[in-house]
């Protein structure tokens, strides 16, 4: 059992540690903004046609071991695309005909992205096209 002389001197311990929340609050903080302001991001850059393939794949049953761990696991810097892939994320797997169905959603999503982005790469000038 402790004596007196040291019971305050674990009240004063346990007061100090109450000073060090707010430093470790800014200090996650400032990590975070500085990641964001040099681009130190873990967000891949997926294009839809990959992502169309990841869930494709896995409704077909026909990706690698790994391939939709990478595609949930990873963020994707497209947020069109990462909104699919957080979507992904929240089927419940194994994936019975519920689930496949959600999947097939997904996938008629990115498969719209796709098609947007093909038209917009399509009606866009060529550099050494001429316009009226």
């Amino acid at each position: 059992m402790p004596d007196r002389s040291d019971q305050w001197h674990l009240e004063i311990d346990r007061w100090y540690l109450w000073l060090l929340v707010p430093f470790f609050f800014v200090a996650a903080l400032a990590v975070a903004l500085i990641s964001k302001l040099f681009g130190m991001s873990n967000a891949k850059a997926r294009t839809p046609q990959e992502v169309v393939g990841y869930v494709r794949d896995f409704i077909e049953g026909t990706g690698g071991e790994w391939d939709w761990d990478d595609f949930t696991s990873i963020s994707i810097e497209d947020p069109r695309l990462e909104a699919i892939r957080m979507d992904a994320e929240m089927v419940h797997l194994p994936a019975g005909p519920e689930q496949i169905e959600e999947l097939k959603q997904l996938l008629i999503r990115a498969e719209a992205i796709r098609l947007e982005d093909w038209r917009l790469r399509v009606a866009a000038p060529r550099p050494n096209e001429k316009t009226d």
